[in-house]
């Protein structure tokens, strides 16, 4: 039997969230265009079975606590599921037509189109990324996060379909683990190893400026400083 590798699903993920996005399209572009059938009877059930597919649908990227949403070339929200309106203090119907500088302060929002734009130009999805947001609530919320462009039938890029995952315990933790190897972890004071980093770095200053640099160490009740 052979086993997928990290490289063949990593791969195969644009195609994927492509695959997914165009289902995404093609049921809300339903919901906007009409259908003539002969059959008023077959028109009906046509139209309860494309509404019954959207509901599910809709279901479907509700219960999902990753981000979905799809935008269009102007990184409008198109689609977006609960999870994404929800830390935004919205609705997903609310969300819809809205932009990132709608929600997010300037400079967030100046990076989130900024990273869209250059999707739509260069048609390659960008993957993995951590960034951030910060809802309402004011606690920063890390996010790994991957974008790829949309392509209709024509081969035309016509948005972008995104999928972010929360991974602020993660990157929390990396933090933690990160300073403590810097710090004592009794007094969360810099250890040696920073200490070091420090003075040589203050050496190497000095050398180039042609200064100087002093040391202190202080003993208290054999409590070194």
């Amino acid at each position: 039997m052979r086993t997928r590798s990290t490289d063949d699903l990593s791969a195969r993920r644009p195609a994927n969230l492509r695959r997914f996005a165009r289902q995404l399209q093609s049921l809300a572009r339903d919901e906007e265009e009409s259908t003539s059938p002969q059959d008023i009877g077959e028109g009906s059930q046509v139209e309860s079975q494309s509404a019954w597919e959207r509901k599910l649908l809709n279901v479907i990227i509700d219960q999902v606590p990753d981000y979905l949403y799809l935008k269009d070339r102007q990184s409008r929200f198109v689609i977006a599921n609960r999870a994404v309106a929800a830390d935004l203090g919205l609705t997903p119907e609310e969300l819809l037509g809205k932009t990132d500088f709608d929600v997010h302060p300037p400079d967030l929002a100046r990076k989130f189109f900024r990273d869209e734009q250059e999707i739509l130009r260069s048609g390659e999805a960008k993957l993995d990324i951590q960034e951030y947001v910060e809802p309402p609530s004011g606690s920063k919320k890390w996010l790994s996060t991957s974008k790829v462009p949309l392509i209709d039938d024509d081969g035309n890029i016509v948005g972008i379909v995104g999928v972010a995952r929360d991974i602020t315990d993660r990157k929390m933790a990396e933090e933690r683990i990160h300073f403590f190897a810097l710090h004592d972890p009794l007094t969360e004071l810099p250890n040696r190893v920073l200490l070091m980093d420090r003075l040589n770095k203050a050496i190497q200053k000095a050398d180039l400026t042609k200064g100087r640099v002093a040391v202190v160490f202080s003993d208290l009740d054999h409590f070194k400083l």
